[in-house]
């Protein structure tokens, strides 16, 4: 499933946040005032998330196949299932009743971008920037000639560690720890270790960081052997991690431990 989209249980958020919802019955933390104010921080801080048809999410919702990576979280699939269809686990002896509710879903790989960079803040990593903040000249095109293809494909991050300048590749997928990266990811950094510059600097390492876990692992760039290319695991949030704002800041406080003590560790 890596680099699908698929359902996060969360708050509906569209119709609450526009004022269009039903009123709600109750006060203070549930009243309908206190709801759509949720609703709006909600849609801001998900700006990455994309509301799916309702149709098209009960339709693709059963038959989603999740992963080693993505089973901790076929509960909260089920339950988002079951709101979806307006079946609500209610009391034997009470009535039915219906329920509106909208689905919410994200791509998985882009939110392991973010986390990852979140991650080389805390393991002591300076000037951390992504995609959206790195200009085009950091990023050579690597033909060049009369015709400008007018593009450039960036690395997820860029950052400075130490002396170093490092690229890095967020990798949402399974890794194994007994064979080297696959070849197109091999190629991929392989490239960047050429083409990547900030203001004349070149990197001197790169790194793929993968969610789960494993031993760190080190090659070196062929055929002059200077630059090392690192992998390294880190777990995947579980859902306990993610249901306060703590938890999730507890939990990027340990992952950025664990990256800054593999760091240390393989730098001896």
């Amino acid at each position: 499933m890596a680099g699908c989209a698929q359902p996060i249980p969360t708050t509906p958020r569209d119709l609450p946040s526009d004022g269009g919802s039903i009123p709600s019955p109750f006060s203070a933390e549930y009243s309908t005032t206190r709801l759509r104010h949720d609703a709006v921080g909600l849609r801001r801080t998900l700006s990455e998330v994309t509301s799916t048809p309702l149709r098209a999410a009960l339709t693709d919702g059963p038959r989603l196949h999740l992963s080693r990576l993505d089973r901790p979280w076929s509960d909260a699939l089920a339950m988002s299932l079951a709101v979806l269809s307006e079946r609500e686990h209610i009391a034997g002896k009470a009535h039915s009743r219906e329920t509106d509710a909208f689905e919410l879903s994200t791509r998985t790989d882009k939110l392991w971008e973010r986390i990852v960079e979140e991650l080389l803040q805390r393991a002591g990593f300076d000037a951390v920037r992504n995609q959206s903040r790195l200009g085009t000249g950091v990023v050579a095109d690597p033909w060049s000639g009369k015709a400008d293809s007018g593009s450039r494909t960036f690395p997820d991050l860029v950052a400075q560690f130490g002396d170093d300048l490092v690229v890095i590749d967020a990798k949402y997928k399974l890794r194994s720890s007994l064979v080297a990266p696959s070849r197109d990811d091999q190629y991929q950094m392989f490239a960047y270790s050429h083409l990547v510059a900030d203001e004349g600097r070149r990197p001197s390492r790169v790194m793929l960081i993968y969610p789960g876990t494993g031993p760190t692992a080190r090659w070196y760039r062929g055929p002059d052997s200077t630059i090392p290319l690192d992998a390294y695991s880190i777990p995947f949030p579980q859902p306990g991690d993610v249901r306060t704002d703590a938890a999730f800041a507890q939990y990027l406080d340990r992952a950025g431990m664990d990256l800054a003590k593999q760091l240390r560790d393989s730098s001896r």
